[in-house]
């Protein structure tokens, strides 16, 4: 019997024990729920933020000394940024009066190659013009001019693409002749009958036309004389009329 009674109050103990513990639990559950919220509150409280806290104004001090700060970080900003454009427009117009410079240098020296090309050329005329006042021989001196005529010809053909084409006998282009002189005669079409000045090309486009004389077909004009003699010729039969009357 004793052994029995000791269980049961031991039961009653623990059930005690639970029913207190259990209200404690709960008080400190709606605690931490509300936790939350109030550290927020602390914190802002705690930790105003660098506008001079939440939940109050600056003073017009405080307002004054925060726009000075700013309107400082603005100027030494527009002072950084100006010295950088200043040194950017500098930079730029150094390099542009440097560009001059090159292209005003390479213009000097364009046609250097072309002049190295030509000097062998020159030197062979004036050798030729040495060996003319020596000889009377008009036969070998045309020779000798001709022979340096093709060379420099071909120097300017291979090196720099400059070709001479002749005009006589073909029909008149006006993309490749240049007509100085006009002649009527037995033509079919207009016809190169005469070349005064050859022409050139540099690499396929026409540097200088041949200037040349034209033969015209007298055949329209010859039509155009019989038609104004005939008009001239034919009686004015309204006039007779006229005087019979």
């Amino acid at each position: 019997m004793t052994r029995e009674k000791n269980e049961e109050l031991q039961d009653k103990e623990e059930r005690m024990d639970n029913e207190e513990t259990r209200p404690q639990d709960e008080a400190s559950g709606d605690a931490g729920s509300s936790a939350p919220g109030t550290d927020v509150q602390e914190g802002d409280a705690a930790h105003p933020s660098s506008e001079g806290g939440a939940g109050r104004e600056l003073t017009p001090e405080e307002e004054l000394a925060r726009l000075k700060e700013r309107s400082a970080a603005l100027e030494e900003e527009n002072a950084f940024l100006r010295d950088a454009y200043l040194r950017a427009r500098a930079d730029f117009e150094n390099y542009k009066k440097r560009m001059q410079r090159e292209t005003e240098e390479r213009a000097k020296f364009l046609t250097q190659k072309l002049l190295e090309d030509l000097l062998p050329v020159l030197d062979d005329f004036e050798r030729a013009i040495e060996a003319a006042e020596q000889t009377d021989d008009v036969k070998t001196l045309h020779e000798g001019v001709a022979m340096i005529s093709e060379r420099l010809h071909a120097v300017l053909e291979s090196r720099w693409g400059l070709v001479k084409f002749s005009a006589a006998g073909q029909p008149f282009d006006p993309n490749r002749h240049e007509a100085l002189q006009m002649e009527e005669g037995d033509f079919e079409e207009p016809t190169v009958i005469e070349e005064y000045e050859k022409g050139y090309a540099l690499h396929g486009r026409i540097l200088r036309p041949a200037r040349v004389k034209v033969g015209m077909p007298a055949r329209n004009r010859s039509e155009e004389t019989q038609a104004v003699c005939t008009q001239e010729h034919t009686p004015d039969t309204t006039s007779e009329g006229k005087g019979e009357e």
